[in-house]
């Protein structure tokens, strides 16, 4: 078939006539869109968002050059490293980025693409060029337009999930700087337990060359041997304590990206120890803060939120349709999707509920274990201190002034090396103890961090009067214990 000159003008005239029709009502669904996606969006994506960008400050914006640590006491630049260089850490991180950006593409309304037609009728000889042109627009027959409540539903849902992908970023950051401080601990305490080792060998070495220089036989010759022995045990121990403290050294350098290892100088314990909050704030504090507990808290809301989604299912979707031909016919209808798939939406319903249930469940003994782990660290926390007040307070001194009148009673002859030598061991042994109860003080000290999910040094006003009212049983009967105390 041929079409005349005169024809396939009048079609793109047509063709530019439809078109202005088309464009105002393309215009109209773009705001309309635009608007609808802005009133699906949930409420809480903003703070969100907020919380995503403070912590992501680090990952996005990488300083060039790790902090390097001052001193073998700068505890806190080898953790900066370590929560800078962790690749755990950003994953977690960037994969929380992932669930917030999905937020906005779970809320997005309308949820199915336009679709645009064009057909010409080619046949009929007495209809004019433009009545046999058909413009329809619709949305895509792959996707059903859904009904706004659920999508609306579904952007809630997708919210909690990255409110509970926040609180596992957040729960992987404590338990990295648990790790860190619990390694650089027992990096300091194998340094102290090296420089006491080296202290009980030269005693060794000072009994065995007294008794070397001791004259007589038999009786003499085995204290030699004796002396020689206690000297060799002592060496060992020294050098026992040195590979404690290199195997230390490493695991702590590869935390905090120090290489070579040789880079991390070994700490020295400080005078006081780190400053905590007393038992009632600790016990408040803790609750309610807990990362993998809001994790979990996050996970029910959204389960509930799917069981919701579930049941919204029965409501029928539609999709709209326009239709143009011609000059004279202008149709606008719709289509329902009614839910036949009853099997299949009750079958969601019950998973979605069961799901919800496990999560219930998992979040209640979640709790008790977070509550019982916090109080019984506190209490070992608290025992360290004692032990270390103790050992201050009585037993160092009283050794100090043995040690002096021991020394003394030896300058004029009245003692023997072997009781000087038996106080000095006795010093090393108490100061042993010390320094093992500062670390596991510190241990137990970044332990109830990352428990409470909170900076000890932080914990203020604020975070007691938000416990005040989500505060669990258990911890609720040690505060009030200690409240009274």
């Amino acid at each position: 078939m041929t079409t005349s000159r005169s024809e396939t003008a009048a079609a793109f005239e047509a063709v530019i006539a439809s078109t202005r029709v088309i464009f105002p009502v393309a215009l109209a669904v773009l705001v309309s869109t635009l608007l609808a996606a802005c009133s699906l969006t949930p409420s809480g994506l903003k703070h969100e968002q907020a919380r995503l960008d403070e912590a992501g400050r680090p990952f996005e914006h990488k300083p060039d050059a790790l902090p390097e640590p001052s001193s073998g006491s700068d505890w806190k630049t080898i953790l900066q490293r370590a929560l800078l260089a962790n690749g755990d850490l950003e994953g977690a991180y960037f994969e929380w980025k992932a669930t917030v950006r999905e937020v906005g593409a779970a809320a997005g309304w309308p949820n199915s693409n336009l679709a645009l037609s064009y057909s010409y009728l080619f046949s009929g000889d007495n209809v004019k060029a433009f009545d046999r042109m058909t413009l329809s627009a619709g949305l895509d027959a792959m996707e059903n337009l859904s009904f706004p409540t659920k999508t609306k539903q579904a952007g809630r849902n997708a919210l909690e999930e990255a409110r509970a992908s926040g609180e596992r970023f957040r729960a992987a950051k404590f338990a990295l700087q648990r790790r860190v401080l619990t390694g650089w601990n027992e990096l300091a305490l194998a340094a102290e337990e090296e420089r006491l080792a080296l202290r009980r060998a030269e005693l060794a070495g000072v009994r065995q060359g007294a008794t070397n220089a001791a004259t007589g036989a038999g009786e003499a010759m085995a204290d030699g041997v004796q002396a020689s022995v206690t000297r060799t045990e002592a060496d060992d121990g020294a050098a026992r304590a040195h590979a404690d403290v290199l195997t230390a050294r490493e695991e702590l350098a590869a935390m905090s990206a120090l290489e070579p290892s040789a880079r991390l100088p070994l700490p020295e314990y400080a005078a006081t120890m780190r400053p905590i909050p007393d038992d009632r704030t600790l016990l408040l504090a803790a609750v309610g803060a807990n990362a993998e507990l809001a994790a979990l808290e996050a996970g029910v809301r959204a389960r509930q939120g799917a069981v919701d989604l579930a049941r919204l299912q029965w409501i029928p979707d539609i999709n709209p349709l326009a239709t143009f031909s011609g000059s004279a016919e202008q149709m606008v209808g719709a289509m329902v999707v009614l839910p036949t798939t009853i099997a299949e939406i009750r079958g969601a319903i019950s998973k979605s509920r069961a799901m919800l249930a496990a999560s219930k469940a998992m979040l209640v003994q979640a709790r008790r274990d977070r509550a019982a782990s916090f109080v019984s660290t506190l209490i070992a926390l608290r025992d360290a201190e004692r032990q270390v007040r103790l050992l201050d307070g009585s037993i160092l001194p009283a050794l100090a002034t043995l040690a002096s009148t021991r020394r003394s009673a030896y300058a004029v002859g009245i003692s023997t090396i072997d009781d000087v030598i038996e106080i000095e061991s006795m010093d090393i042994d108490a100061r042993m103890s010390r320094a093992q109860a500062i670390a596991a003080r510190e241990i137990r000290a970044a332990e109830l961090e990352e428990l409470a999910g909170v900076d000890l040094e932080s914990i203020g006003a604020e975070h007691t009067a938000r416990a005040l009212t989500t505060t669990t049983p258990v911890l609720a009967h040690a505060a009030e214990e200690h409240s009274h105390e």
